[in-house]
């Protein structure tokens, strides 16, 4: 079915971002034309201009000619450069044409579905927006005017939320918010990196529009470092994962509509290797040590209830629902290293402190189940060095690994012993007897 063709994103939430009323624009007095933007926006990659006639269709496409353009599409892949953006144009052109032949094929077999098929623009997949009772204004995301739901209808993108005109939906400029960052996988990372309007040829980066000979005032997009005019860029207000990372900076900054969007995306994703973007954060910010230590107990302590059959009984993991990714560590492609990855919701609640009480009660919660299930207690570890019977863990903050074979040991003993651990000694003792009896045997 054509919902197995595109991926679901949940809808992020709205309390990281101040949005502002834009200008008031009609749409005679729009500050772009249409048509030119359209054509702009939408424009083929040079490198495949000899490819147009296969890969284009027009508006209303036969099923059969969008089978043959998927065909071109798949072979045109393999052809193009990994990472270009010929290699991009087709990708997205090939996921928006198996959508459009499941749509088709749908109808074919139910002509009801007909009203309710949805329109691929430019990554975006629109659906008729229901008529909203809500009081408050909702603004086109093309011409920034005010979509009066009960007299006009109007399209709302199921992905990244962009809503727009009945009348605008084919001047769409804009690529979805999903496709970016499923595309780009991890926001930003440098402060506000500004060009300059030269770079743009004094041009909105979105619309295209002249800001100079139009005597329109450049608004500076605090996320990409691009400049936009005043349809494309609203003056609404976001948190900077950017400045967050280098500076612990959480004052929201204004940012376009189209980093708005994106930022909304990226906000409940973990994507941020911390630690490794900037390190010396964590000895500035006592509260993201705790935070990481409180995590690492987390990770151990999963190991106990993934394996434990009572604690999937108790429904345990349930308190983890939508932050799986608190207690989980991520390895790199040669698992050399273990990291610890962060949204920016994490991170928003590191610093008002909402994040750290959570790991808190998780941590209790499951330290609680852990110490007094016999399966879990089956799993636990003895001191070797001092004999004591009390059950250890490696969550434990009396505990210290060995380095080498991941025992666990007291740390006062282990301090004592001048950290030698007797199983690794067993274990080198029975390497060299196994290589004198390999040598015994070849004599």
């Amino acid at each position: 079915t054509m919902e197995s063709v595109r991926e679901g994103y949940a809808t992020a939430p709205t309390d990281i971002c101040i949005p502002t009323i834009p200008e008031q624009l009609n749409s005679s007095n729009s500050s772009h034309s249409l048509d030119d933007t359209t054509e702009e926006a939408q424009a083929i990659p040079s490198g495949l201009i000899k490819y147009k006639w296969q890969l284009v269709l027009g508006d209303k496409p036969m099923l059969p000619d969008i089978l043959h353009s998927i065909e071109q599409c798949k072979a045109l892949v393999l052809e193009t450069e990994s990472g270009s953006e010929e290699r991009k144009w087709i990708v997205r052109h090939l996921v928006e044409l198996r959508l459009c032949a499941e749509e088709l094929k749908e109808a074919l077999e139910d002509p009801n579905l007909q009203n309710n098929l949805t329109k691929v623009v430019l990554g975006h997949h629109f659906k008729l927006r229901q008529q909203v009772s809500s009081t408050r204004r909702q603004h086109c995301d093309h011409c920034s005017g005010t979509i009066w739901s009960v007299v006009q209808a109007s399209y709302i993108c199921t992905d990244c939320s962009y809503c727009c005109h009945h009348k605008c939906i084919s001047h769409v400029v804009r690529i979805c918010a999903n496709v970016i960052v499923t595309e780009n996988k991890k926001p930003i990372i440098d402060i506000c990196p500004e060009k300059g309007l030269a770079s743009q040829f004094y041009k909105c980066h979105e619309c295209k529009t002249q800001l100079v000979q139009k005597n329109l005032d450049p608004r500076l997009c605090d996320y990409t470092g691009n400049y936009y005019c005043s349809t494309c860029h609203w003056n609404s207000e976001c948190i900077i994962p950017a400045r967050v990372i280098h500076n612990w900076d959480f004052q929201p900054r204004p940012v376009s509509q189209s980093s708005l969007q994106i930022l909304h995306l990226f906000h409940n994703r973990p994507v941020i290797d911390l630690e490794r973007l900037n390190p010396r954060l964590f000895h500035f910010v006592p509260e993201l040590s705790i935070i990481k230590r409180n995590r690492e107990d987390l990770v151990s302590m999963m190991k106990y209830l993934t394996a434990c059959r009572k604690a999937q009984e108790e429904n345990l993991l349930q308190y983890i629902s939508g932050k799986r990714h608190l207690v989980e560590e991520f390895k790199d492609d040669d698992a050399s290293e273990t990291y610890l990855l962060y949204s920016m919701s994490d991170l928003e609640g590191v610093n008002n402190g909402t994040l750290n009480t959570l790991l808190i009660e998780l941590r209790d919660k499951f330290h609680s189940h852990i110490t007094h299930c016999e399966i879990c207690q089956a799993q636990g570890y003895l001191c070797e060095l001092c004999g004591n019977n009390e059950i250890i863990y490696p969550f434990d903050c009396c505990a210290m690994p060995c380095g080498k074979c991941n025992s666990i040991f007291h740390r006062a003993c282990w301090t004592k012993k001048a950290q030698i651990c007797p199983k690794c000694l067993r274990i080198e003792k029975r390497s060299i007897e196994a290589k004198l009896d390999n040598n015994h045997g070849d004599i």
